[in-house]
């Protein structure tokens, strides 16, 4: 990156940072991590697309309060996905973590096959993909330098661990690992050696050359049910300098992960995962972030009635600032658990105080965030930013703040997006790739099935239904049901920026903010007067030059 990129780049960070209380050193594109903590001990949470606005509506009413947030991203994600979430994350007044999965992404696209490990190890002894690899850690990087808040690039959750633990030869020892990084002839890593270690050391000189602001996040994570610390502060010692620790969920301290969970909370096995997170944090001098920790297992176990009983603070004495939750779907639509994968996922009986629901989550953090609990011992950037701090909100449920006004879809425009719709509906059956939607086709107390769409002509919408053709009028669709079919065009293979455009309107015209905002995105790339289009139609606009 060009100095006088760096210097604007940092600027924006400067900017933002200040704005949100975080203490930045002066002359530095890069203060150090500590500073751009919370006062206190944190919490985050993913930000999946299928989360929707759930995220937000839990902060706004519910009384939660999320200091990261956290998405996947990978060689293909595209650019406007990444400039999506930071904006979001911005919103949320949230630092971003960008969980960066690319090893075996590309290990596959190469062909392969076997497990995990096997994919991720074959894969770091291609040049070729190595090189596509580095060349999209760096593109990422890249866009990443664009935030205006300070950005955490966590790279390569597990991998680090198949290095460690199957690709040394049980010595941890990273130069034994082998990964192309010369031999793949980028000229940005030509000074690193073709073993893990260089990997590590070749993404932190990426980082900075192309985002000096960025801060480097390395998975650390225990593999043998929290022994043998020493061996991974070898390994991690040898793959460079990097900024933050990051691992899965809190360590599993309880004596099974079915059901019955709940009341198998084994005090052994806690002390021996906080002996763990207490060694590798200590010995490597860094901070630990607990990511994709689940929902119901983690908030109980750290807060099971706060502020008379937690646990926080033995986290905390071990390392950590914070723990992300895993969201998978959207609470408000019959989604809000963790990966099913973790385990953990079975239910407690009705009234057991280890509820697993999105909901006790949010009391669980509506009460901590009454009283937070400092950072402590980080050193003096830490105390300065807590010192600096704006009261936090104190009461249980937040309290509503007014909402801007959201978009509505002018009326005079509602016939000309309707006969758009129309048009593209019929295309698409005429093609032989007919659209599948959502629809209530009884009205608003109809749950809402799959149907296919066989076009739309004379005020009505056909639907098969049942193998018969079905009249609906056109009149009567909903505004959630005309979103839903914009988005059966868009499946149905239409991907062009004006099928982009017409989705987002009526993905707005249904209160689907984020949806309509990544599509737009998206559709702005190659035909930014549609997108302007669509939101003059909303009102997004106004029509001056």
């Amino acid at each position: 990156m060009r100095p006088h990129t760096i210097h604007t780049a940092a600027g924006l960070l400067l900017t933002a940072a200040l704005s949100w209380g975080f203490v930045r050193a002066e002359g530095s594109a890069r203060p150090p991590f500590e500073s751009i903590l919370p006062p206190h001990f944190g919490f985050g949470v993913s930000c999946f697309g299928s989360n929707g606005a759930w995220p937000e509506r839990a902060k706004r009413e519910l009384g939660a309060q999320w200091d990261f947030a956290y998405v996947y991203v990978f060689p293909r994600t595209e650019e406007s996905y990444v400039a999506w979430f930071l904006g979001k994350a911005e919103k949320m007044q949230a630092r971003p973590i960008l969980s960066f999965y690319g090893l075996l992404e590309l290990g596959r696209a190469a062909g392969y096959g076997g497990s995990e490990i096997d994919i991720v190890l074959r894969v770091l002894k291609d040049p070729e993909a190595m090189r596509k690899y580095l060349e999209s850690a760096k593109r990422l990087l890249q866009q990443c330098a664009k935030s205006k808040a300070p950005v955490i690039f966590h790279a390569e959750p597990d991998s680090w661990a198949f290095m460690e633990w199957h690709g040394t030869e049980e010595t941890h020892d990273a130069s034994r690992c082998p990964a192309m990084v010369k031999s793949t002839g980028m000229p940005e890593v030509q000074d690193f050696p073709d073993h893990a270690g260089g990997l590590g050391q070749a993404l932190i000189h990426l980082r900075d050359l192309y985002a000096p602001q960025v801060y480097m996040g390395f998975h650390c994570k225990d593999c043998r049910v929290g022994t043998s610390p020493e061996l991974t502060v070898k390994f991690v010692r040898g793959c460079g300098t990097w900024d933050v620790l990051l691992g899965d969920g809190i360590g599993h301290v309880y004596k099974t992960r079915d059901a019955g969970w709940w009341d198998a909370f084994d005090e052994a096995l806690y002390k021996r995962y906080m002996n763990w997170y207490g060694t590798v944090t200590r010995e490597l001098g860094l901070k630990y972030i607990h990511w994709q920790s689940v929902i119901g297992k983690a908030d109980y176990t750290l807060l099971p009635d706060y502020p008379s009983r937690e646990r926080v603070r033995d986290y905390m004495r071990a390392g950590a600032v914070a723990v992300l939750f895993d969201l998978r779907g959207d609470p408000d639509n019959g989604g809000g658990r963790s990966d099913g994968n973790h385990g953990y996922s079975a239910s407690p009986p009705p009234g057991h105080p280890a509820e697993n629901t999105p909901q006790a989550l949010c009391r669980r953090l509506a009460a901590y965030y009454k009283q937070p609990i400092p950072l402590a011992g980080l050193g003096r950037a830490a105390e300065q930013a807590a010192a600096s701090a704006k009261p936090e909100p104190t009461p249980a449920i937040a309290t509503p703040r007014p909402e801007p006004s959201k978009p509505k879809l002018d009326p005079a425009a509602t016939g000309a997006w309707d006969e758009r719709l129309r048009a593209r509906l019929n295309a698409a059956q005429k093609s032989g790739k007919p659209v599948l939607a959502y629809l209530r086709l009884f009205g608003p107390s109809d749950a809402s099935k799959r149907y296919r769409i066989l076009g739309a002509s004379g005020g009505s919408l056909h639907v098969q239904v049942e193998g018969n053709r079905m009249p609906m009028k056109w009149s009567e669709l909903a505004p959630e049901d005309r979103a839903n079919l914009a988005k059966g065009v868009l499946e149905a293979g239409a991907d062009d920026a004006p099928a982009l455009a017409l989705a987002a309107v009526y993905l707005y015209a249904s209160e689907r903010v984020d949806e309509a905002e990544q599509l737009l995105a998206k559709a702005s790339k190659s035909a930014p007067e549609a997108v302007r289009e669509a939101r003059l139609a909303l009102g997004l606009d106004s029509a001056g030059p």
